[in-house]
């Protein structure tokens, strides 16, 4: 006699298809809003930290880093890493601001 285990499905696309059947019976109306201000309040603070104070600590940490990083291991990639946070500090917040007000 031999035993045989539940059959299991022979492709990975089983269990996504599943969740999207049983989320799509329980989903109500969704309409996107252009009013609200709830997280107004956190929006500009964290704006407001990373172009102050905040945003100047996390450059001299990051360069501190980047440095320390390239002197250590004798290679550049601590300044490309640098590269990309003062980037993202620089531009972050325009880029979220201009997602955030977009018109459809």
């Amino acid at each position: 006699m031999s035993i045989t285990k539940n059959p299991k499905p022979t492709h990975g696309l089983y269990y996504p298809i599943l969740l999207a059947m049983v989320v799509g019976l329980f989903a109500g109306t969704v309409v996107a809003g252009t009013g609200g201000s709830e997280l107004n309040g956190i929006l500009e603070w964290l704006t407001g930290l990373l172009q102050g104070t905040g945003g100047k600590l996390i450059a001299v940490i990051a360069l501190l880093g980047g440095l320390a990083a390239t002197a250590v291991t004798f290679k550049v990639a601590g300044i490309g890493g640098l590269m990309w946070i003062v980037l993202g500090a620089s531009l972050g917040v325009a880029v979220i601001n201009g997602i955030i007000t977009a018109v459809v």
